[in-house]
């Protein structure tokens, strides 16, 4: 298993999200033990095997694969998908999902040629027209296809590399 992530659970435990060859798993720590967390559904485990970006929100977790977000919680001692979103419906594009984000209720998503940010209202994202930005309207030295990381900084400046041989850009 590739540990992923750690995360809160319940008051005085954490949760450890790691991926295996069956996909996405989580165990619980509680008392200096670990305990495997089973999905409330098998449907939405074999649908949930290849997200990625894992992000929390309090005890959300939002997470991604390269056409939909997905909203988990952990519920009553088990995984549970509390929404799903479409990418073509969310970004109004064809764009696949690189990376995503949450910082100050906004989700960040990155695509190939920009990033998109959406609001999230309580624990939903808010369907409307989501602030995009591309990368290569902003410097022409960038090309109009990028694959790279990004990070939001607390004040919510968005920081993008594309590739090792050439500079950060401040967006």
């Amino acid at each position: 298993p590739q540990a992923v992530a750690v995360g809160a659970g319940d008051i005085g435990s954490e949760i450890i999200w790691a991926r295996t060859p069956y996909g996405l798993t989580a165990l619980k720590t509680d008392n200096n033990t670990l305990r495997y967390l089973t999905w409330e559904s098998e449907t939405d485990r074999i649908a949930c095997k290849w997200l990625i970006n894992l992000q929390f929100q309090g005890e959300l977790i939002w997470a991604s694969t390269e056409t939909h977000i997905v909203l988990l919680t952990v519920r009553n001692g088990q995984i549970a998908v509390k929404s799903k979103y479409s990418a073509k419906e969310l970004l109004q594009t064809e764009s696949d999902i690189c990376e995503i984000h949450y910082a100050n209720n906004y989700l960040y998503i990155r695509t190939h040629d920009g990033c998109y940010r959406l609001p999230i209202t309580g624990n939903q994202l808010k369907k409307v027209p989501p602030i995009y930005t591309n990368f290569h309207s902003i410097s022409a030295r960038i090309p109009s296809f990028t694959s790279g990381e990004f990070i939001v900084s607390p004040k919510g400046n968005l920081w993008c590399a594309y590739s090792p041989s050439s500079p950060t850009v401040h967006l």
